[in-house]
């Protein structure tokens, strides 16, 4: 196979192809042994006609060459991309150029090729995570959630204010019809929490038992699974009796007190432990975050116009992936929307933010590899093909096979070039706090005794 690749505009190339004879001959055969499963001759087998007998069945060798090249071409074309170290991202447009009825066989395939983008200042990669230090104020809010766990309810001898629990009657009508889902009996309510109407904190703010109330909201100021009744900018009228208004009273913070409620003895014992356990979190959650943010700082170094193609592709791909989904949970995309308050146009635009950012993502990757010459073994490629077979329940050989057979081993090689890039990038990127404070990754690796954690 002779190819020669001539680019056009764009990110689109022409491949010129010119097939030997012996590959020819391997396609005709392949042909011919394919037809002879399918083709009926009377007084012969299926599969078990000659050759020439089958080939005069079918209208002779011209017949059968143009049944050749019509399976046939997309495979020559995979194998003249894969030879020429192409890596198309459409169909290809085919035409042959000789050799549809004798002779020489010889195409052209005009395809859309992944576009090389610059990612200058990758090197130099900086991201932000949060400080890893633990401020006194950080142990107080975990004392003061350990307090709210522990406080008890008692009656208010005051009016009630944010963050007081009221004991309520509440009922909601549309047009005098009782909406059910916004009517209920001994309802204890959080005083300033908005989780129902805002009109009802407004009113209830300074409330005392026996108190009633009347006002109205709109249902598009209401939680979405009650906006999601197509009641939209529909007025509800509510009426609300006060029963009971209770106060929370946190514990008094003593050595006696955390005793009593945990395992440890003093006061001093539980801030040191929450100490521990804060400074432990804060380096997990960084050394969690510095991959996607390594990420999302190498995207932004990607300033060139993307082919929408690839992006229109790539929003297809998770639009599939999305009905899939919902599909497997008995769901429409139609129901989802409607459930999520989302219209259609609404989902499209965010999908395709994400399409773009996606692909800008695959093609940075596959510079810093380029650049950095960032490869990956045999090995390699034949542990994540037999990971891959595993999920699909299939022989290795055979799945290998298949996927050669649809250039899918290439991605699979890209996939894992690329995964080798990111933690490349990962392992150089410089690591700051919000304060400018240089982390190093010793840092980050630290136990809660502050030695090296050797696993």
């Amino acid at each position: 196979m002779n190819t020669v690749v001539e680019e056009l505009e764009g990110s689109r190339v022409k491949l010129a192809v010119e097939l030997n004879e012996n590959e020819l001959q391997q396609a005709l055969s392949g042909t011919l042994i394919k037809l002879a499963r399918t083709v009926q001759v009377p007084g012969f087998r299926r599969g078990k006609v000659p050759h020439k007998i089958l080939e005069a069945k079918l209208g002779g060798q011209t017949v059968l060459r143009q049944k050749m090249l019509e399976e046939s071409l997309s495979d020559f074309f995979v194998q003249a991309a894969r030879q020429a170290d192409l890596d198309p991202v459409s169909t290809p447009e085919i035409e042959i150029k000789q050799g549809m009825d004798s002779g020489i066989v010889a195409f052209d395939a005009v395809v859309e090729v992944r576009p090389k983008i610059s990612v200058a200042g990758y090197q130099g990669l900086a991201v932000t995570v949060p400080s890893l230090e633990v401020s006194p104020k950080d142990v107080e809010e975990q004392i003061d959630k350990l307090r709210e766990q522990f406080g008890q309810l008692v009656t208010a001898t005051r009016p009630g204010v944010n963050g007081d629990f009221l004991t309520i009657d509440i009922n909601a009508y549309i047009h005098k019809e009782l909406q059910t889902d916004l009517t209920a009996s001994d309802l204890v309510y959080q005083l300033g929490s908005g989780s129902i109407t805002k009109e009802l904190d407004e009113n209830l703010l300074h409330c005392t038992p026996g108190d009633i109330y009347k006002f109205n909201s709109f249902i598009s100021e209401r939680p979405a699974a009650v906006a999601q009744q197509e009641k939209a900018q529909k007025e509800v009228s509510f009426q609300v009796l006060v029963k009971e208004v209770k106060t929370k009273v946190l514990p008094d913070v003593t050595d006696s007190w955390v005793a009593d409620v945990s395992e440890f003895e003093t006061l001093d014992q539980l801030k040191d432990d929450i100490r521990s356990s804060l400074a432990k979190r804060k380096k997990e959650f960084a050394a969690f975050a510095i991959k996607g943010l390594t990420l999302s700082a190498l995207v932004d170094l990607v300033h060139e116009d993307i082919p929408s193609s690839m992006v229109d592709a790539q929003l297809k791909q998770k639009l599939a992936v999305l009905e899939t989904q919902l599909g497997a949970n008995g769901l429409t995309l139609s129901d989802w929307l409607s459930r999520a308050s989302l219209s259609e146009e609404e989902l499209l635009a965010k999908l395709s933010e994400e399409a773009l950012w996606d692909v800008k993502a695959d093609l940075a990757l596959r510079a810093v590899a380029e650049i950095e010459d960032i490869q990956i073994g045999e090995n390699d490629i034949v542990s994540e093909v037999k990971r891959l077979a595993g999920e699909h329940g299939t022989d290795e050989k055979i799945f290998f096979a298949e996927l050669q057979h649809k250039g899918g081993d290439i991605a699979i090689k890209w996939g894992l070039r690329k995964n080798k890039a990111l933690s490349w990038l990962v392992d150089n990127v410089n690591i700051v706090d919000e304060n400018g404070n240089v982390i190093e990754r010793k840092q980050l690796e630290e136990n809660q005794e502050g030695e090296p954690d050797n696993g």
